[in-house]
């Protein structure tokens, strides 16, 4: 696969949906070329693990705002 093949298949990676559906169809598939097969499951490892950490990320950014909302509303202030 040449500069081409590649650059095609990451901006065709990049779509949202279809382009999620191609990465498992061509992860899975033994139709595909092997080096287009690897890159398909490499960048859906890729995306996989990224999604995990804005996932983590996320829930401890809920945890630390739920925490200060309840120091703000719930506990009372003694001068």
């Amino acid at each position: 696969m040449k500069l081409g093949g590649y650059f095609g298949s990451l901006c065709l990676f990049a779509i949202p949906v279809v382009g999620l559906v191609f990465m498992l169809i061509w992860s899975i598939s033994e139709r595909v070329r092997p080096e287009r097969r690897r890159l398909a499951q490499a960048y859906l490892i890729r995306s996989v693990i990224i999604s995990a950490l804005v996932l983590v990320a996320a829930l401890l950014f809920s945890a630390y705002m739920s925490s200060m909302a309840y120091q703000m509303f719930y506990i009372p202030y003694y001068y």
